[in-house]
């Protein structure tokens, strides 16, 4: 098939995965930016979690997935290393009621190189590992090299440039 002058493989093959990209719910910064009038170099949105209504975004969205039947087909879920984000990920593929599902759950992996543009505001830097790993015991953190955030600059935001390289390397994982 062609689409748009470019070649598409068939869905039925074997060499290829389907990715689905999902990005977080609503989070604290983005109501404290965005309602608030909160300076996004705020240190008390330091590694933002979700608001109330990012909490009922996920809830929503995981009955979704459950309607389709979607979870029986997820062979691995990947997520950022942002508390955002990985409350996200648990909240859509594991909660209360997955405990006596008998391991056909997909694993979920922490990267630190699928984050979000890095550097300068506080909202975007991550917590250690080790205190990521005691508040999200179902999430795989040994992919990342370091426990404090060695990637984030606190004067300055990560370039477009760097952004694609790290997305580029994410995508050969």
């Amino acid at each position: 098939m062609e689409l748009c002058g470019a070649q598409t493989l068939r869905l039925s093959s074997p060499n290829f995965k389907i990715l689905h990209l999902v990005r977080h719910a609503q989070g604290i910064h983005n109501v404290a930016l965005e309602e608030q009038g909160e300076k996004p170099e705020s240190e008390k949105l330091f590694d933002a979690h979700l608001s109330p209504k990012g909490l009922q975004q996920v809830s929503e969205r995981r009955k979704k997935i459950l309607e389709l039947g979607l979870l029986d087909t997820i062979e691995l879920v990947i997520t950022s290393t942002l508390r955002r984000t990985m409350e996200t990920s648990v909240g859509l593929f594991r909660e209360q009621e997955d405990i006596n599902i008998p391991n056909n759950l997909p694993p979920i992996v922490a990267l630190d190189i699928c984050r979000e543009r890095m550097g300068l505001y506080p909202c975007d830097r991550r917590a250690s590992i080790s205190t990521h790993r005691i508040c999200f015991p179902d999430i795989d953190f040994t992919e990342i090299k370091s426990d404090e955030d060695a990637g984030w600059k606190d004067k300055e935001r990560e370039t477009l440039e760097e952004v694609v390289t790290r997305g580029l390397r994410f995508l050969t994982w």
